[in-house]
C-alpha cells in the first residue's frame, strides 16, 4: 500500500494538479473541405476540477500539410477557471479559403497560459482540404469565431 501511495504522490508532484480537462468534438460533416473552400465547425467543453481561481487562455493552432502553422489561430484570453466551472464552446467555426493547399490539416485546441506555453490540456483532430490551392499559406481568407460560454 505504501508504495502505491508514494507513486501517486510523486506523480502528482511531477505533473502538478489537474487544472482543466478539455473535450473537443468536430462536426463530422465539415471535416472534408471542398476545393472552393468552406467552413469547419466544432464544439468543446472544459471542466475545471481545480480548487483555486486561475486565469487561463483558450487558443487553437492549425498545422498545414506543408508543415507551417498559424499559432495562435484563434485565442480567447483570461478566462477565469474555478472549482467545477464548465466552459462550453458551441458551434465554433473557421473558414478555409479556396487557395489553401490540399491535404490533411491538424487543428489543436489548448487551454492554459499562451504567453508561457503552459498547456493544462489539449485535444486535436484532422480535417482535409480537397484539390486546388497553392503551396504557400497566408492568413488572408482564414477567419473564425470561438464563442465561449461559462456556467458554474
Amino acid at each position: 500500500m505504501r508504495t502505491s501511495v508514494l507513486v501517486v504522490a510523486v506523480l502528482f508532484l511531477i505533473s502538478g494538479p489537474v487544472i482543466a480537462q478539455l473535450s473537443l468534438w468536430p462536426h463530422e460533416e465539415t471535416l472534408i473541405v471542398p476545393p472552393e473552400g468552406g467552413t469547419v465547425a466544432w464544439d468543446a467543453q472544459i471542466v475545471s476540477p481545480y480548487e483555486d481561481v486561475i486565469m487561463a487562455d483558450i487558443w487553437s493552432i492549425v498545422v498545414f500539410p506543408t508543415g507551417g502553422s498559424f499559432d495562435p489561430f484563434m485565442i480567447v484570453r483570461n478566462v477565469p477557471f474555478n472549482l467545477n466551472l464548465i466552459v462550453t464552446i458551441e458551434n465554433a467555426i473557421f473558414h478555409v479559403p479556396p487557395f489553401a493547399p490540399p491535404g490533411d490539416y491538424l487543428f489543436t485546441l489548448h487551454v492554459g497560459r499562451y504567453n508561457t506555453q503552459n498547456v493544462f490540456d489539449q485535444e486535436s483532430y484532422i480535417f482535409t482540404k480537397l484539390g486546388g490551392g497553392e503551396t504557400m499559406v497566408t492568413r488572408a481568407g482564414w477567419h473564425g469565431s470561438m464563442p465561449v460560454l461559462g456556467n458554474d
